[in-house]
């Protein structure tokens, strides 16, 4: 199989200050693994455990100080805060337009036009209704799928999403979850998650790597690692993950049971006042 990512033993280093005191943190202790085209990779894990360290270095925003992370062909991005990676100067259109524009693709102002309305429509949003919006105005659910059309209209080999649905309410992770698989499938691209959220992790990633402190704790096919996992660390990663889901299932449960006993309620008094 032709590989779209290669990591090989990569390391980091960040040096800090306090009080005259040099302070060396190991964001990366020699983290390998490959990824092999058409797959579907999460990597997962708690905050501080390296995983933006881990992603920077492959997108080449960081520089290893060992090791070497080579990504294949060209990758889409797609960022955990859509209000910080989005420019709010420019508008919906031009937004989604900038990977055309600067990516020297060589299309016209119509064909650019026509690519943008084309990704905007896969993403559920409709092209005159948004187009001229700035950033500020879509809800956060929208605006997520604006940065998801910017990544995958340039046609990329591979997609790297960091965290995309983390600040986005419970309801909304679904619905974000199958436009990126929607967009891997229909581009053949490959895909590269980075998460702390295991729920969101099991259903967008065939294969897992677990980390912990800046290295692999275990990696290994999704399934199989949820049903037996090998290391303590992955089991209570993972009982707290299923806590947190049945904390939000209930108070979703709750708020609807509420929300429906306040209306029967009210209906009720304009019944007897009438």
């Amino acid at each position: 199989m032709e590989s779209v990512l290669a990591c090989s033993e990569v390391r980091k280093t960040y040096v800090s200050y306090q009080k005259g005191k040099k302070i060396c943190t190991e964001a990366l202790k020699g983290l390998s693994f490959s990824m092999e085209k058409g797959e579907r990779l999460g990597i997962l894990g708690p905050s501080g455990c390296g995983k933006s360290t881990l992603l920077k270095c492959i997108l080449g925003l960081e520089r290893p100080d060992g090791g070497r992370a080579l990504l294949a062909g060209k990758a889409g991005f797609v960022a955990q805060d859509p209000y910080s990676s989005i420019s709010p100067r420019l508008t919906v259109e031009q937004i989604i337009e900038e990977p055309l524009v600067y990516g020297r693709t060589g299309a016209g102002r119509a064909e650019r036009r026509r690519k943008v309305r084309e990704a905007m429509e896969q993403m559920r949003l409709d092209y005159e209704k948004y187009r001229r919006r700035y950033p500020q105005q879509p809800s956060g659910g929208e605006r997520q799928r604006v940065s998801i059309a910017r990544a995958v209209i340039g046609e990329p080999e591979i997609l790297v999403l960091d965290e995309p649905a983390s600040m986005l309410d419970y309801g909304v992770k679904g619905e974000i979850a199958g436009l990126l698989l929607d967009s891997c499938r229909r581009l053949h691209a490959s895909l590269l998650l980075v998460t702390h959220d295991v729920a969101f992790a099991k259903q967008m990633c065939g294969r897992m790597i677990v980390m912990r402190e800046g290295e692999e704790v275990e990696s290994g096919q999704t399934e199989q690692i949820c049903r037996e996992p090998k290391s303590v660390f992955t089991a209570r990663l993972f009982r707290a993950a299923e806590d947190i889901e049945r904390y939000w299932e209930e108070k979703d449960r709750l708020e609807t049971g509420t929300a429906l006993k306040q209306y029967r309620n009210a209906e009720e008094k304009r019944r007897l006042r009438a």
